[in-house]
């Protein structure tokens, strides 16, 4: 049963692990850059100069800067999209999208929208009649009828059932 248990952790230990990586690697590029920008330019002759303020380009959108909340500006990293649903495995969903609003530093107050608008079918149908009768936007509230609705241990059950077939 242990064995079960540990290969049924597997993929999820690894999804977190690769979560991370994503994450130290966009710092590391984020700081890279910040270094590249940092360093004087090469000197040129005094008739090729060009005034440092022509040469300075404003900071793209989205940029957050080293004193603000989150350390890897938005320009550097990697386009992602949200992870889809379509009510298979509601907890690693919900691990993904975690991990997706804390890369993209996403405010909490949009989470259940984020997630909302990346529901496929039937999960999507299911949504719908959610929305129309549950009026609050808790994030809390909503992965729990999420979990609910298409169950938090499918995957864990499965496995389970299968090893123990006779």
């Amino acid at each position: 049963m242990e064995l079960n248990t540990q290969a049924v952790d597997l993929p999820t230990a690894e999804q977190k692990l690769m979560a991370r990586q994503i994450v130290e690697t966009g710092q590391a590029v984020a700081q890279l850059r910040l270094n590249q920008r940092r360093r004087p330019a090469s000197p040129s002759s005094d008739s090729d100069s060009v005034p440092s303020e022509e040469i300075e380009s404003p900071q793209p959108e989205g940029f957050r800067g080293e004193n603000s909340r989150g350390p890897v500006p938005h320009h550097v990293l990697p386009k992602m999209s949200c992870p889809r649903f379509s009510g298979e495995n509601p907890v690693i969903w919900r691990d993904k999208y975690m991990d997706y609003f804390k890369l993209f530093d996403v405010p909490q107050h949009l989470w259940v929208c984020v997630a909302s608008l990346n529901f496929d079918e039937p999960a999507a149908q299911w949504l719908q009649v959610y929305k129309k009768h549950n009026k609050s936007n808790s994030w809390l509230q909503f992965v729990l009828a999420v979990e609910q609705k298409f169950g938090k241990d499918n995957y864990r059950k499965a496995v389970t059932d299968l090893l123990e077939l006779q």
